[in-house]
């Protein structure tokens, strides 16, 4: 045993002996145990059959729609986005609810340089009555999917959550507020449903509440990720609707930064209160063929139901002044209760917390269990793991990457085999931190290396309560325990291992809830591209295990060390043993075709970095390359170009309806059409003819004031989404004399069938980039007028 004894102070030896074997084991054990926990708690609920009660939101009985809903793509303008909303619509029938169907045109003005946006916009409104009346809550999925996506997450998940709690209502008493079920069209092409519905529809002056169901993956827990501002009373009642609620106040503070949007995005905009959730696992399934039935996990949506028909059931206070508490710190202890309280309390707990751990060290210090050497040296090991961890996953990830270059092709570069490398990463952060911790601990005392690495706590909990209130949690309660720790494991009158290993076993469990969760989540959002700075966390993570870890006899380091560098080597290369691809776990690849009506010039096209095994047949070795000017104005990148037989296909059509000439200048009215049923149509008009005004099916087009250029100024340009057959009406008004130089594009989805071309056919495991330019024919034409 090694005792540090200070005869001129008085006071008791400190104990400081090494752990015993058995106590490391312990201590290891319970630290396994409280992650694993920590992760298990978030799974989502096991899913219902359809035998549930017909009051309960069933699973089971949810995938029956989803199954007609997610057979096909169906992107705005298709012919099953018109039966998902005839089906909607024959839902919300059958179970009485009268659902009506806002057709409109949307018009979303742009600035200068990108396209001004239309479309002709379907929403669906249904409506469940109330006991009490009020300010009803809304509850709002969109129908439309990506292209070549089915979209049974994103967003059929939604939409199937909604019907079923619609069902679930009409099957119980009446919830206590009015209930309106919002089916938003346009979503995925930029929000128009939700704006239509705002700008137009009168049910959208008297909702109190918004909840959004949405998804970026394929599963996972359902995350309450972002809430309007001044959110303190609605995370209160959040708290009491919702049951096992995953959310946290960090998230929202995330959120809020990234240029993200979904359609709570308008509505927080146009001023409402509302909620978002989501989940986010397998981002290799999101806008791709792969968000299918097959892949989705029924157990996700059974916890968007369980959110959705608890939110409809509370009893909400909607009335004025629900603004006027600010905004709330909020977190959940996994599998339990959401935490919250006012933000205003922030500063006061980092003031306290900060002040006691200032206490401790300084009362350490004066008893000889700290030394001011032994401090600074903890804090440069913290310092060190995570350069050294940084480095480490960051060329981990390059070298495989080499490898295996078909990893560029992985669906938004989330590598379906990738927890390998994200459990091998973080075994080989704990490895070399335990090397690293082993060397300062010949050094510096097990306390020391804690009191350092707690420096650094101290500091990030300082700067995110300033700057970044709403993650002050993830600081200030860890480093609140580990403190109570340290001054416990300082002023120990004896070094008998009972109390002791109880504490060393707890101080850390606050920050392994917290940031195991964390970390997992954070793969899951950011791809392991970003492994290096997400393995920070768990630097600072194993720094809080400081002590535990410094205590280990030498041989139980080395133990540690040796085990977790074997487990990471292993699942590294188990990684690069299984990635290859098939049909359950596809690669990605672009490809559309372009056809230029005024010179007969066709091509295959591809925004690829290169040609992949299938595309070599139309791109050579991808050193033929083109910006594609005549048919994308406003494109700059060059692509891949490869030589396409002339197919015959009619090309948009162009009449004029009116031409005058006033004091503003001259007048177009044009009818414009897609004889070939082109589901997008595009429109540049050319920058010489200055468009002073424009509208589309008689709706104004505001003027955006142009953004400041060096570079020549662009063309005019719109896209209308979801075009109609009989087309659309474009009414421009210009400043110039010279005739009005046009062109217009259409596209459908689907490449053209080529008579005599070798193409092979697309094996199953390869599927379209998610990109809206992924297997589409594209037909252009110019017009002068």
């Amino acid at each position: 045993m090694t005792k540090i004894h200070t005869p001129e102070s008085g006071h008791p030896p400190i104990a400081t002996e090494g752990l015993r074997p058995a106590h490391g084991l312990i201590l290891a054990g319970v630290i396994a145990l409280f992650a694993i926990l920590s992760l298990y708690l978030q799974t989502p609920p096991a899913p219902l059959p359809e035998s549930a009660p017909p009051q309960n939101f069933s699973a089971a009985r949810a995938m029956k729609h989803l199954r007609f809903i997610a057979s096909a793509p169906h992107p705005l303008g298709t012919a099953h986005h018109k039966a998902v909303r005839d089906y909607i619509v024959g839902e919300l029938n059958s179970l009485g609810l009268s659902p009506e169907v806002q057709r409109t045109v949307n018009v979303t003005p742009r600035p200068s340089g990108v396209p001004h946006r239309a479309a002709t916009i379907e929403n669906i409104i249904g409506r469940v009555q109330g006991a009490n009346g009020g300010r009803p809550i809304m509850l709002l999925a969109h129908y439309d999917s990506a292209p070549n996506s089915p979209g049974a997450s994103d967003d059929g998940s939604g939409v199937v959550t909604l019907l079923e709690t619609a069902r679930a209502l009409k099957s119980g008493a009446p919830p206590k507020n009015d209930v309106i079920f919002l089916f938003t069209d346009g979503e995925e092409p930029g929000l128009l449903g939700a704006e239509a519905f705002i700008g137009e529809h009168p049910a959208a002056k008297n909702v109190g509440l918004v909840a959004n169901f949405e998804a970026r993956g394929a599963g996972g827990p359902v995350v309450m990720f972002e809430t309007s501002d001044n959110n303190g009373r609605l995370i209160r009642e959040f708290a009491d609707a919702a049951r096992n609620p995953i959310a946290n106040s960090l998230s929202y503070e995330i959120y809020k930064r990234l240029p993200n949007d979904t359609d709570l995005t308008v509505f927080k905009k146009a001023g409402y209160e509302g909620l978002n959730f989501a989940y986010i696992n397998q981002l290799n399934r999101y806008h791709t063929a792969g968000d299918s039935l097959e892949n989705i996990d029924e157990r996700s949506v059974q916890a968007q139901g369980s959110y959705a028909l608890a939110l409809a059931t509370h009893a909400w206070d909607l009335g004025p002044g629900r603004r006027q508490d600010g905004n709330a710190i909020y977190f959940n202890l996994p599998g339990s209760f959401l935490v919250h309280y006012p933000q205003w309390l922030v500063l006061p707990l980092t003031a306290l917390v900060a002040l006691l751990f200032v206490g401790a060290v300084v009362l350490g210090v004066r008893r000889g269990a700290l030394s001011v050497r032994g401090l600074a040296l903890g804090f440069v090991a913290v310092l060190a793991c995570g350069v050294a961890s940084w480095l480490a996953a960051t060329l981990a990830w390059k070298v495989v990457v080499w490898l295996h270059r078909d990893y560029a092709a992985t669906p938004w570069g989330d590598v379906y085999n990738g927890w390998m490398y994200a459990l091998g990463f973080v075994f080989m952060a704990v490895a070399i931190c335990s090397a690293i911790y082993g060397w300062f601990r010949r050094r510096a005392g097990a306390y020391d290396l804690l009191a350092g690495g707690l420096v650094w706590w101290a500091l990030l909990m300082v700067g995110v309560s300033l700057f970044v209130p709403g993650g002050s949690y993830l600081f200030t309660w860890p480093l609140l325990f580990a403190v109570a720790a340290l001054y416990l494991l300082t002023t120990a009158k004896d070094g008998s291992g009972v109390k002791r290993l109880v504490v060393l076993a707890l101080y850390a469990v606050p920050g392994i809830i917290f940031l195991v969760p964390l970390i997992e989540l954070l793969f899951n959002a950011l791809t392991l591209s970003a492994s290096g700075v997400i393995l920070l966390l768990e630097v600072l993570l194993l720094a809080l295990l400081a002590a535990p870890l410094g205590l280990l006899t030498r041989p139980g380091r080395r133990a540690l060390t040796g085990a977790c560098a074997l487990a990471a080597a292993g699942l590294i290369v188990a990684g690069l043993l299984t990635a290859g691809s098939d049909r359950r776990h596809p690669k990605t690849e672009n490809i559309f075709y372009v056809l230029e009506s005024d010179t007969g010039a066709a091509a295959w096209v591809s925004s690829d970095d290169r040609p992949h095994e299938r595309t070599r047949q139309f791109f050579g070795d991808g050193n033929d390359r083109d910006a594609l000017t005549n048919v994308f104005p406003l494109n700059k990148r060059r692509l891949m170009k490869g030589a396409a037989p002339a197919v015959t296909l009619p090309p948009p059509q162009v009449e004029l309806l009116e031409d005058q000439t006033g004091q503003e200048g001259r007048t177009l009215r044009l009818r414009i059409t897609s004889p070939r049923g082109g589901a997008n149509l595009w429109a540049y008009v050319d920058a010489s003819s200055k468009v002073v005004a424009a509208a589309v099916n008689g709706k104004a087009i505001a003027p955006v004031a142009s953004e400041a250029r060096n570079d020549p100024e662009p063309p005019w340009a719109i896209t209308y989404l979801g075009l109609p057959e009989e087309g659309l009406e474009l009414k421009l008004t210009v400043r110039t004399n010279q005739p009005v130089k046009l062109r217009v594009d259409d596209r459908t989805y689907g490449l053209p069938q080529v008579a005599g071309s070798p193409v092979q056919a697309r094996p199953d495991y390869i599927i379209p980039t998610p990109s809206p330019l992924s297997d589409v024919t594209i037909v252009s034409k110019s017009f002068v007028f």
